[in-house]
């Protein structure tokens, strides 16, 4: 059987799968991965535009191509890893902004480049900052002696730009590889492009120190925009978490986002509680406790909290 020309709603019902509903353009259906697929409620929802899966019940998350044979997915055109090819990445993208182009670089190449440098870890700033050197390379950070460069990378693992930092002045600026205009992006969509619950902050040592702690987040590298509001209204992210900095732009740009996406998500609203300015000043301690206060919780296990 030819799927190349199938949606993802038309996968699910190949895939005889009982789509109970559609809540803001998640088909939710009775999860495979237990109660041997005859829950009483369907609690695993397939997003129609990435296809990506999440069970709210067990946690499971995945591609709904990863119940198709291998057959099928030879006809789908979808690779093992479960990646989308290239006509759905672009029509895919007209949804996203448009901002999938091929000429893009693909995060691979900065990778074999970066893996060229040598790097001992415990004498980089970011260790410093409380980096644990798991986050450092699962971001492809890249630190010399006067700057730590931070590749934006988009969801379909796309490099868009460098946001660089100079250490000693701390100032911030961008460079991109390219010879035109590209559009801003969240720094660490690409590493929560499987997650359903994420937290939005403004720096990107708020985003580290967060995944360090275990909380997936991206990095709106200020107070954001409309694209990127725009991106996280049509993402497959269900529940988002805005902790922007606990000052005056800060708050109304909280906002001002909460606003913007409060209509297709379930957001929360919070923010580093006194006398931090941002999430990037707190212990792991901290930072679980005040979560812990909105009931939002780490993807990893916590041995000890407080």
């Amino acid at each position: 059987m030819n799927l190349s020309n199938y949606s993802i709603l038309d996968l699910i019902e190949h895939l005889e799968f009982n789509v109970e509903k559609i809540v803001s353009n998640n088909a939710m259906i009775k999860c495979p991965h237990h109660a041997e697929g005859k829950e009483e409620n369907a609690s695993c929802g397939v997003h129609l535009d990435t296809g990506l899966y999440h069970c709210f019940t067990c946690q499971a998350k995945g591609h709904i191509t990863d119940f198709l044979t291998a057959e099928e997915k030879e006809s789908y055109k979808v690779q093992e890893s479960g990646r989308w090819n290239l006509d759905l990445l672009k029509d895919f993208a007209q949804l996203q902004r448009g901002f999938f182009r091929p000429e893009y670089k693909t995060i691979q190449e900065f990778i074999q480049e970066r893996d060229k440098l040598e790097f001992n870890y415990e004498k980089t700033y970011c260790y410093l900052r409380g980096v644990t050197e798991e986050v450092f390379n699962q971001f492809y950070i890249v630190e010399t002696e006067r700057e730590v460069i931070f590749p934006n990378v988009n969801q379909f693992g796309q490099l868009i730009s460098y946001g660089v930092r100079r250490i000693d002045s701390k100032k911030f600026y961008f460079r991109t590889p390219y010879d035109f205009s590209v559009p801003k992006i969240s720094f660490g969509e690409y590493q929560v492009r499987g997650e359903t619950e994420i937290t939005v902050v403004e720096g990107y040592f708020d985003a580290l120190r967060l995944w360090t702690a275990g909380y997936p987040a991206i990095a709106l590298q200020g107070v954001g925009s409309k694209e990127q509001e725009e991106y996280l209204a049509n993402s497959h992210h269900r529940l988002i978490n805005i902790c922007l900095d606990n000052d005056e732009a800060g708050s109304k740009a909280a906002e001002k986002l909460q606003q913007a996406i409060s209509h297709k998500k379930y957001v929360k609203k919070l923010s580093a509680p006194h006398p931090f300015k941002d999430v990037g000043e707190m212990l792991d301690t901290d930072i679980h406790r005040h979560f812990a206060a909105h009931e939002i919780y780490p993807n990893k296990p916590i041995e000890r909290i407080w």
